[in-house]
């Protein structure tokens, strides 16, 4: 087949939809599939573009104009997209070119499949507030039930967006198709154990401390202001070993997460590590003695997927995206509080050597079993095969 994706945001960008188009892309490509993505630049600064990839470029991030991106880009992409001879089109994102990926298969006559990545629901709270985060919420509403009324087959990442979505009106068929990991590409090399003495040296990291790693944006919907306090209940409470948080990641929540960990006196015992390529992220996991987050905010749980590839423990806030993912104390564990995280990172560290080697074994075997690359493709293209029939 020839698949047309539209997305947002892609590699090297690390973030949950970036990565999810990256693997979606790969997977395809791997089994012979020819795959045309379509994806935004800002600044005009395009990235070095592989020759499946066009990039639009746009003003900047806070800039975009919706409208704007329509009515300047619908025609231009037309001369890439026939070419091409698409198959089917795959809508990766909710936002501008997401836009552009309707525009183009209603255009072209096209079988449409959407994945509802980007959960507003979780967002809007942070985006407005009052009357104005009604109008906002409204607005998505209104969007969701439009792209649900074009879209050929649609698809939720987790089992929660799925709940949501049914909740919100949605009453057509959905498939739910959490995005597989490549497990191979977190397997520890001379590369890692490399990183390893590096980041040790750079950030001045004892052989003798507890390292935590967070991965993600650092904005407010994430909820690292709860890692930070909960790291200092932790940390003031008896028996706490010497225990650094590595964040890594951007954002516009930096300078005052930056400000609250100075607050908490917790300055010396926070790195933040900023923006690392997705490559590199497997030489953080294999330092980490336990991934944490405590953010309900994703429609799937991505960074702490891959963790579990690379052998790491997790620790991770309740919640529903959890389901089918962790069962606590077997593969992971969870925590609902600053007080709950503390206890169970004290009863973390108190575990010994061999029960921990066998959730980690446990947390690997749940990903490669359940989240492998092979079985996403399969229901992929289940979707693709179904949506293709219905729109002959």
């Amino acid at each position: 087949m020839n698949i047309l994706i539209f997305t947002d945001t892609y590699y090297p960008e690390s973030n949950g939809i970036a990565v999810s188009s990256k693997t979606l892309v790969d997977v395809l490509k791997e089994h012979g599939h020819q795959v045309l993505v379509v994806t935004s630049a800002y600044d005009n600064k395009i990235p070095t573009n592989e020759n499946y990839i066009h990039y639009i470029s746009f003003p900047s991030k806070r800039r975009r104009n919706l409208n704007t991106t329509i009515n300047i880009y619908k025609n231009k992409i037309f001369k890439y997209v026939k070419a091409f001879k698409p198959d089917i089109v795959h809508n990766q994102t909710n936002d501008q070119i997401g836009q552009l990926g309707k525009y183009t298969a209603k255009r072209l006559g096209l079988p449409f499949v959407f994945t509802y990545h980007k959960h507003f629901e979780e967002y809007a709270p942070y985006v407005e507030s009052g009357f104005l985060n009604r109008i906002a919420r409204a607005n998505e509403r209104r969007y969701l039930q439009r792209m649900m009324n074009v879209s050929t087959e649609f698809i939720a990442p987790s089992l929660k967006i799925k709940n949501y979505l049914r909740k919100k009106g949605v009453d057509k068929y959905i498939n739910v198709i959490t995005t597989g990991v490549d497990v191979k590409t977190f397997e520890v090399d001379d590369s890692s154990k490399k990183d390893r003495k590096y980041i040790y040296k750079k950030y001045g990291i004892e052989e003798n401390e507890k390292i935590l790693v967070y991965i993600g944006a650092l904005s407010e919907e994430k909820n690292i202001d709860l890692l930070l306090k909960s790291l200092k209940v932790y940390l003031d409470g008896e028996d706490a070993l010497p225990t650094k948080l590595l964040i890594i990641g951007d954002g516009d929540q930096l300078e005052s997460l930056k400000l609250l960990a100075a607050s908490l006196n917790i300055e010396n015992n926070v790195l933040f590590i900023g923006k690392v390529n997705h490559d590199k992220i497997k030489s953080y996991l294999d330092i980490a003695d336990v991934f944490v987050t405590a953010s309900t905010s994703e429609t799937q749980k991505m960074s702490a997927m891959e963790a579990m590839s690379c052998h790491c423990l997790v620790l991770l806030k309740e919640d529903e995206t959890l389901v089918g993912l962790i069962e606590r104390d077997k593969n992971g564990f969870t925590f609902n509080d600053d007080v709950q995280f503390a206890s169970e990172l004290k009863r973390i560290f108190s575990l010994p050597k061999d029960e921990i080697e066998k959730i980690k074994k446990n947390a690997y075997k749940t990903i490669a079993s359940n989240f492998s690359l092979e079985s996403y493709y399969n229901k992929i293209v289940e979707v693709y095969d179904r949506a293709k029939r219905r729109k002959w």
